[in-house]
Formats: C-alpha cells, structure tokens, sequence
C-alpha cells in the first residue's frame, strides 16, 4: 500500500526586502512529491526543477504508537536540473543492520528549506504527508 501527496509547495511568508519587488518566478521553484510505501516503511521524497537550489533541507516529524521521531537532512545541489531523489526509512536500525518499521504512523510533517542561487532567496515550506 503507498499514500502519495504531491503539491506545488507555497512559501511561508517572509520579511520584506528589495528583491521582493523582482518577482521570483514560479517556473524556478522547487516542486516536491512526497510517498510512504507501507509494504517497505520507506518514505520517499523527490524534488523536481532543483536547478536554481543551491542546498534543500528537511525536518521530518512522525508519531509511531504516540511516540514522536524526528528526521533531518540536507541535499547540495551544484545545478543539477534532474530530480533528487531521498528515501528515509521510518524505522531504527542498529549497527549490525537490523531494522525495525515504526508502525502505527500517524502526523508526518515535513518543513523544507529551499536556498536558491536566484536572487540569493532562502523560502521555508511546510506540508502534512500523512495526517
């Protein structure tokens, strides 16, 4: 079973600044897809048209059973125009590399930070993948 959300993410707003007045073109943002595969655990996350994004960050947030988990990362971009692809599995592993699924999944969040080269314009965006 996969859930699947895709959304042209809208930025949080910001303070103003003169580059505000030079429209920031939405062909140049960064689309994000996010899907979590039930079967495997894995939530997978793929941002298309990263060409003007220098660095795209992440901050997942889930619950498993009531319990809370967090994920962050971070992806350089050196003007890479095809989609970036992250999978995170929604579990713990150990060492040895045997891993347990969180189940129960419930309230995955994601906050991304976009740093674009255009304009030297940072946006935050926040989406609900699973309620």
């Amino acid at each position: 079973m996969v859930f699947s959300t895709s959304i042209a993410i809208a930025p949080k707003a910001q303070a103003a600044s003169i580059l505000d007045f030079v429209r920031f073109p939405e062909g140049a943002k960064v689309r994000f897809d996010g899907k979590i595969n039930f079967d495997t655990n894995n939530l997978t996350l793929i941002f298309t048209n990263p060409i003007f994004a220098k660095k795209i960050s992440y901050e997942l947030t889930y619950k498993h059973n009531g319990i809370e988990e967090g994920v962050m990362g971070s992806i350089n971009n050196n003007g890479n125009i095809w989609p970036i692809k992250k999978v995170i599995y929604l579990g713990t592993c150990s060492t040895n590399g045997a891993c347990v699924p969180h189940t129960g999944l419930s309230d995955v969040k994601i906050k991304i930070t976009v740093n674009y080269t255009l304009f030297d314009r940072t946006e935050v965006y926040y989406h609900t993948i699973l309620p």
